[in-house]
Order: structure tokens, then sequence, then C-alpha cells
């Protein structure tokens, strides 16, 4: 089970906020919050305001003074407040809120919040890396916030209704944000660096103040990459680890064995000195590849003496019956460290989860290769190709394409059969959108970008780590990594090899088999020995108008899409069930 800690590690929260111009709806709120004991604190932040705050083990709440000024934090809340003396911090913070929002960047660290004005008006405030996601809901004369999608299920008055492109995405097993929309009508995902005006009768308006990107290209460096920014990555990791893992253990690794999760592991295992454990999904017995996926990650776990390593297999048919595991929260689980996480919060002592998630978009991999075309001329080619000869093809597509406005990327080209053909139809309205806009943007690293605004798969960290007291921790996705990424020239990251500049900083902490593994450590995908499975799940209500019911009323599908499917059935029950707790307080 989980356990707290003494100190106020890491002040992260989960935070419902709800605003309606009837009085009498306010009051029937805050009581369902007061009587639901999810909550640490519930207060009335403002006029027409009612909020509640559940800080993860090992935070504790806002101050009075903190809550007395309007303010309420999901993250970062030392970070800003400890930089000013006395209460300078709470009101530097109130006034750039509510009157200067576009500088909020003038703050320091990640921070998340929602400022409260007198009048009704409130700004919420997503961090830079955007760890704790903050959804807004306005409609008529009624307006919330709040951290997860489960509390706003809950405690809004109204009958919620989910969102039909958000979730055909997800059905197809992708966490893509469309049009800044959050997983239920009339409710917006604040972006990274973004904060959101809002109040009731009045539309959302976002606002960016977090843009590491620049206006151009940096000149290539002599030395690539550059020991200041080598430096500068080594000490941001360190940094955040430093802040986020328990110093008296409890801290999981999300190990596939690959370099970006080994580094984290030699990191917090080795250098920082912190107890460690770790969760890895290796191939199953039989498969060809399972041992060598087993010599990477047993042999990190035996250098940095990991109090326990969790070993799973995984194939086709395995996902299928994690996604049956998954917890019921309000939003698909996808990831199958997340599917199993209340499992091993239940066998051990979990406080801070961990993993090597958005090295391949800052550190350097194939996602960066569409930006290093992009900069790199033909006699840039003799410097280094990042992966191999294959990357003369790749530069030639990549340069034609973004002229073509035609760039290519993982998300799927169109949504599978088993999504309303409604939603497929909207869904490729949007994609066409976005990659063309993508194509137009004047400024460098449209890529990065691309991937930098797209972050669905935080809100699904942040519902199930939540929910089971777990605290998150995902290094390469904090504010100065970010800021570094867009100050490097990509031959600092790719070419020849990837992740240079990983490699380079952490040569001295890292295994040199693990920093120099040129293959990806990964979530197996095996063949399955039974491509179809019984599929007798019924469709829950909610995803009405979401998927084709003619397509998922078989009694057989292949295993991946039973497992697609399952996943936000399991998602879209853990809906109906908020709701029912809903009607009978």
């Amino acid at each position: 089970m989980t356990a707290s800690v003494s100190a106020d590690r890491v002040p992260l929260s989960s935070l419902f906020a709800f605003a309606d111009s009837d009085p009498e709806v306010v009051a029937g709120v805050e009581a369902a919050l007061e009587g639901s004991a999810e909550f640490a604190v519930v207060w009335r932040p403002a006029a027409g305001w009612v909020a509640a705050a559940a800080p993860l083990p090992g935070s504790v709440p806002d101050s009075r003074e903190v809550r007395e000024s309007g303010l309420a934090f999901v993250e970062g809340r030392a970070a800003v407040l400890d930089a000013y003396p006395g209460g300078e911090g709470r009101a530097a913070v109130k006034t750039l809120a509510r009157e200067r929002p576009r500088q909020l960047a003038s703050l320091p660290g990640d921070f998340g919040l929602v400022a409260f004005g007198p009048g009704g008006e409130a700004t919420a405030v997503r961090s830079c890396g955007g760890l704790v996601p903050l959804h807004v809901f306005a409609r008529r004369r009624r307006a919330a916030v709040a951290s997860r999608v489960g509390d706003l299920v809950r405690y809004l008055p109204d009958e919620p209704r989910l969102e039909p492109l958000v979730w055909g995405i997800w059905a197809a097993g992708f966490g893509l944000r469309p049009w800044d929309r959050s997983f239920l009508v009339d409710t917006v995902a604040v972006p990274a660096g973004f904060a959101a005006t809002f109040s009731p009768g009045r539309r959302i308006e976002l606002v960016r103040y977090f843009e590491p990107r620049p206006d151009s290209w940096p000149r290539r460096p002599a030395t690539a990459p550059t020991l200041e920014h080598a430096e500068r990555l080594r000490a941001a990791l360190l940094d955040r680890l430093g802040t986020d893992l328990d110093p008296e253990g409890g801290n999981l690794l999300t190990l596939s064995g690959g370099v970006d999760s080994s580094c984290v592991g030699a990191l917090a295992g080795g250098t920082l000195g912190r107890r460690l454990s770790s969760v890895s999904f290796v191939p199953p017995e039989g498969d060809p590849t399972r041992e060598r996926e087993l010599g990477y990650i047993r042999s990190l776990g035996e250098r940095f003496g990991f109090e326990r390593q969790w070993i799973l297999p995984l194939d086709r048919d395995a996902r299928y019956q994690l996604a049956l595991e998954a917890p019921r929260v309000c939003v698909p689980v996808l990831h199958p460290a997340l599917c199993v996480l209340p499992r091993l919060t239940a066998e051990a002592d979990v406080r801070v989860l961990v993993g090597g998630e958005y090295a391949d978009e800052v550190c350097g991999s194939l996602l960066t290769v569409p930006d290093w075309a992009a900069v790199t001329g033909p006699a840039g080619l003799a410097r280094g190709l990042p992966t191999g000869p294959k990357d003369l093809l790749r530069w030639a597509a990549w340069r034609v394409l973004w002229r073509l406005r035609r760039p290519r990327i993982s998300w799927p080209a169109q949504l599978p059969g088993f999504v309303a053909p409604l939603v497929r139809e909207e869904y490729h309205q949007w994609r066409s959108e976005r990659l063309r806009q993508a194509c137009e943007e004047p400024a460098p690293w449209r890529f990065l970008t691309l991937w930098s605004d797209h972050d669905g798969w935080l809100t699904m960290n942040w519902e199930v780590t939540s929910s089971v007291g777990v605290r998150r921790s995902i290094p390469f996705r904090a504010r100065p990594v970010l800021e570094l990424a867009y100050e490097c020239h990509p031959a600092e990251l790719v070419g020849p090899g990837t992740k240079r500049l990983l490699r380079e900083a952490l040569a001295g902490d890292v295994p040199a088999r693990h920093l120099g593994r040129s293959d990806k450590g990964h979530w197996t995908r095996s063949g399955s020995s039974a491509p179809q499975v019984d599929w007798h799940t019924v469709i829950p209500e909610p995803l009405d108008g979401v998927l084709d019911p003619a397509w998922v009323s078989r009694e057989q599908l292949p295993a991946h899409e039973a497992a697609a499917l399952a996943n936000v059935c399991i998602a879209a029950s853990g809906v109906q069930a908020r709701r029912a707790l809903a009607r009978a307080q």
C-alpha cells in the first residue's frame, strides 16, 4: 500500500473548483465535496466559487494565507513562493495571473495554479511541463476547473457528455488533444504553458505564456553537442529527480531497458543514491528477444541495487488482459504500467512513479529527423547521418513533404472502422488542418512542437497516479529540459547516431552497455498466438455516437482491436460509476 512521508516533498495536489450564478447550486456542490471524504480541504476562494484540494501523499495543502489570497496551487508552489520574501510571491503570482498572464514565464520553475478574482473571474495556469492537467468547463452561467476528469464527472451538476472526437482518437490508441478539447463536451484541456481565463457566462480564453521555441535556427556549433548544453541537461535531470524522488524509498521506475529509462535508473539509483524498484514488460517465454531484454533490465537492477524488479510478460493477448485490469478512472488507460499500478501499490510501498518518457523528443531520435532534415543542406549530409544510409532517403522525403505541406507523422491516417463514421470524418479534418498549420509555421522545430503540443498522455498518467496516491515524475518533460531542447541545433541531438546530447551528458553516470545501446528497449510488440479473442463486452451508454454499433457487436475481434475497445469501454464505465456516486449522495 502507499505511505506518506512527513515532509512536504513535492507540493502536488488535485483540485476542483466550481462557480454558478445560483448560490444554492454552489452550496449544493460544496456539501457534496465536504461529504465525499475525497478532499483534504474545502473552502470559498472568491465570491460565487467553492474549491476543494486533495494533496498527494508527501504534500500538504496550501496555507490559509495562500487560499485567502485567492490562489490554489496544483504544483510548483514552493518554487514560486520561496523565490520571494514574505507574501510578495503571492502578490506577484496573483497580479500576473489576473492582469498580465502573458508574463507568467517570468516566475521561476514549473507551476500550476488557479487564481480567483473578486468579480467571479478565474485564471487556470498550467505548468510549462504540464505535469498536472487542468480541464476548464464553461456552460451558460456555470464554470468549473479540475485537474481530474473524474472530478468533473462526479461534482458537476450537469450530466456529463463525452466528447466524441477525443474518445474516438483514444479508442484508436492515440492520446491526442484535438482543438484543445478535453474528454467532456464544453470542456477545454489547457495546453502546457498556457493560461485559461474564464468565468460563469464568459467564454474560455487561452493565452500562451511559455514559448521556448526560437524565431530562427541557432548556428550549428563547431563542436556538437556543446559542453555547456551537456552540463545543463545533466544538471536539469538531477535537479528534477532530486526534488521528485523520495529519499525514504518507494520510488518505482518504468524500465524498458532502453537508453532513456536506463539513464533515469542510473541517475536515481546511482548518482543520487535513491532507493529504487522497477517494473518492466518483456516478450513472453519462447520469444527470441526475451533474454536480450532481460539482460539489460536485470543488469541495471543489480548494478544499482534495485530493491525489487517486477518482470511481466507482454504480447498482444496480454495487452487485452491488461486493458481489462486497468483502473476505472474516467479516461482510457493505454500504458501497461498504469494498468498494473494499482496492483503494485497493493503489493509494495509505491510513492513515486518515474520514467524516461519524452526523452525521444527532446534528446534526439527518429522523431528528430524531420527537424534535422529541415535545417541540413546537401553539404551538411557529409557530417553524419542520424541512423544510417536510410537517412538519405528520409532527408530527401522530408524536404519534399514540408514543401508539399504533407508531412508524415505517426498519428493514424484515419481512425479504425469501429469508430463512428462522423467521428472519423471530423478526425480527418482536424489532422489535415493541424499538419497544414505545422507546415506553414515559419519558426524552427516544427516536428518537436507537434509532439509537445499534444500531451494527452499526461492526463492519463495524472488520472491514474493521483487516484492511487502516487506522485508522478517525468524529468525529461521539465521546463529546463524543454528550454534546452529548443536552444539546441539538431546536430547536437542526432547525426551521427541518436541521443547525442544525452550520451555526452551522462557518460560518467550510466553503464556504457546501456548508454551505448543502439536499438530501443520497448514494450514488446510480439505477435499473438491467438489473433482473435472472444468479445462480449457491453458498450456503455456514454459511448453512443463514438463507436460504430455494427462493428463492435461481433462476437470475436482481433486482439489489438479488442484491447483498444476495452480501454475506452472501461473508462466509460468509470464515468457511469462516478455519476452513480453523485446521484447516491
